[in-house]
């Protein structure tokens, strides 16, 4: 056929396939359910190119090639004779060749193919390297790209190009490149020297998760941005539904525009969810107008964040972060409330609120339990995500008001300070009240759930990935446990055996529901509420090393001179933190014990407060001096 009267196309995808091995049509099958489809949808002309071995696969898109086998040799003939094929019959601008478990986001390739002329000599992709004596090619899991230039330079070649290819790796020593068509074809781009495009933030040779060998092993892990991502490779059937479903609930990620500058932003992602309970505008719970009202501010939020929400409130949302300019920081998942995680166990609950449930409240319905319950499933999958790369991730409830209940005149460095703060090794809280730890064990439960007892702040935590995990599923396993047992009103109740299961790796800022944001720092306001309500209960209960720590946080702010608190309080928070260490770690305890008496030394004031009672407090610093 001559070049004037073949079929212009703009974008031709050629994949070398196997049809015979079930595993391999498992995986053609697999992408004809995805994003072949967006392909076919776009007119975009898709071919593959099997062995000589006929199968129940039938169509113009499926190419038998005569006398070629379906082993591993076979693929270089595959790739070789449909890019001959394709250049025979049609004129396509560009041609994307790739195998069978290679997925590509087909609207993010389309646009990016318009930055390019196809009568450039053009060899474009990515995830690259060298082996032997080829110095550079682009992963051949993640796929290429050839212009149309660059696939008439190199179709004189493809008749003969795997002889030709064998007889180059034996000339060079390199018998075991003979199979590796992707070296072969960057072999003979630097020959015939085409314009070799690298795109290492679009092409990636591991999977969307950036993980290979079935998820097993990291590969590009901490850089691999799905949003930018144009083509993966090793995607198990999985992988093909799961990352299929994520470029669908957030438009191919074509609003994605790259920070101009990632330092800017913290090295945390947000999570919340939001979903309309009241669909009947009734008085019991929020309707969809509430709703929106309630989170504005949240939405206002210049940073990493993830919304997870229904059909009713994931539309509003996206449209609020759009107008206010966050969309490029800003994923969105929506979910009919009856797949949420938590929603398994809505009979349960119901069952149980017939018989026990001493809190009752009817605007706290079943519903709204799970959903607040279900905050631990949605950063765990948030964490799975991962769509911005960031090594810590936060939760946030969204219904704050338009004056953030839980800070003290807030503004937005208040919010991103506390996010920068995370540690990726700990799970930070805010510590609210103490309660008697009779109450993790089973036969006291009843009793601690006959009122709301308080333990931490469960509207506003961060955690890093790993102990983020660790963390949120034991969270889920208490859940469960409650629920099995006819109780749970609320998440924070939750949180009383993890306190201890987990001490070592849990960072704990203290204060009440209005200062958690101010507080995460370091505890700088309501400062009075943390020594009575925590740090005098500590002692109380004798729970020496919560005590130790409490002490030590407020002592290193009011010895920052961040705070100031009569001197009165100051020394009994010194002495209380000495009472402490004294139980949990001795040598401390006569640290601080000499501490106490430098700072009487220095602080007249202090010293004063410290001859008000003078005996008892010599006699007791004595046990260490």
């Amino acid at each position: 056929m001559e070049k004037d009267t073949k079929e212009h196309i703009k974008l031709a995808i050629c994949i070398y396939a196997c049809a015979t091995i079930p595993k391999y049509k498992d995986q053609i099958l697999k992408m004809n359910e995805t994003w072949i489809n967006d392909a076919k949808s776009k007119n975009i002309h898709v071919f593959y190119f099997l062995g000589e071995e006929q199968t129940d696969l039938q169509g113009p898109e499926y190419i038998y090639l005569s006398n070629i086998l379906n082993d591993y040799q076979s693929a270089s003939y595959k790739q070789n004779l449909g890019l001959k094929y394709i250049c025979d019959n049609y004129d396509a601008d560009f041609i994307f060749c790739c195998g069978t478990d290679t997925f590509v986001n087909i609207e993010k390739m389309v646009n990016l193919l318009q930055e390019y002329d196809p009568e450039d000599k053009l060899y474009i992709g990515g995830h690259g390297a060298e082996a032997s004596f080829v110095k550079y090619y682009h992963s051949g899991g993640a796929g290429f790209i050839l212009s149309k230039a660059a696939l008439l330079s190199l179709y004189s070649h493809f008749e003969n190009m795997v002889e030709s290819w064998i007889s180059i790796c034996n000339n060079n020593n390199s018998v075991y490149l003979y199979p590796s068509c992707d070296v072969c074809i960057g072999y003979y781009a630097k020959l015939l020297e085409l314009k070799i495009i690298v795109d290492d933030n679009s092409f990636f040779g591991c999977n969307y998760r950036g993980y290979f060998d079935s998820n097993k092993q990291k590969c590009c892990g901490e850089n691999i941005k799905m949003q930018q991502l144009v083509s993966c490779h090793f995607m198990t059937l999985e992988d093909f539904d799961n990352f299929y479903k994520i470029l669908n609930q957030n438009n191919y990620f074509l609003d994605y525009i790259p920070p101009k500058s990632p330092d800017i932003l913290p090295d945390c992602t947000l999570v919340t969810g939001c979903f309309c309970l009241n669909k009947n505008n009734d008085n019991q719970t929020r309707n969809l107008t509430n709703i929106i009202d309630s989170i504005e501010t949240v939405l206002k939020m210049p940073c990493y964040f993830i919304f997870f929400g229904d059909e009713m409130t994931i539309p509003l949302i996206k449209q609020k972060r759009k107008d206010f300019g966050l969309l490029s920081i800003s994923r969105f998942f929506q979910i009919e409330k009856k797949d949420l995680w938590s929603f398994k166990y809505l009979d349960k609950v119901n069952k149980n609120r017939e018989k026990f449930w001493p809190t009752r409240d009817e605007r706290t319905t079943a519903e709204s339990h799970l959903i607040t319950c279900n905050k631990f499933d949605l950063v765990l999958q948030a964490i799975d995500i991962n769509p911005f790369q960031t090594s810590n991730f936060g939760w946030i409830d969204c219904f704050l008001q338009k004056e953030i209940k839980i800070c003290e005149n807030y503004d937005h460095s208040k919010l991103l300070l506390a996010l920068k703060y995370s540690n990726p090794e700990k799970f930070h809280i805010q510590i609210l009240n103490v309660n008697d730890k009779k109450y993790k064990n089973h036969e006291y439960k009843q009793e601690y759930y006959q009122q709301y007892r308080y333990v931490v702040c469960g509207g506003f935590f961060t955690c890093g990935i790993e102990i983020g995990k660790r963390i949120l599923n034991r969270l889920k396993d208490i859940c469960i446990q409650a629920t099995e047992l006819g109780y749970g009103h609320g998440e924070e109740m939750f949180y009383l055996e993890v306190l201890d299961e987990f001490y070592d790796d849990i960072h704990r800022s203290y204060g009440d529901y209005g200062q958690i944001i101010n507080n995460f720092v370091g505890p700088t306001r309501n400062v009075m509420y943390i020594y009575y309500n925590i740090l005098k209960k500590y002692l109380q209960f004798g729970y020496n090393r919560e005590c130790y720590d409490c002490a030590k946080a407020l002592l290193n702010e009011i010895e920052s001179f961040n705070i100031f608190v009569d001197y009165p309080i100051y020394l009994d928070i010194l002495f209380t933190q000495y009472v402490s260490a004294y139980y949990c770690n001795r040598e401390e305890a006569k640290t601080i014990a000499m501490h106490i008496k430098k700072v009487c030394n220095l602080n007249p004031y202090v010293m004063r407060e410290y001859n008000n009672n003078k005996e008892f407090l010599d006699q007791q610093l004595a046990y260490v001096l």
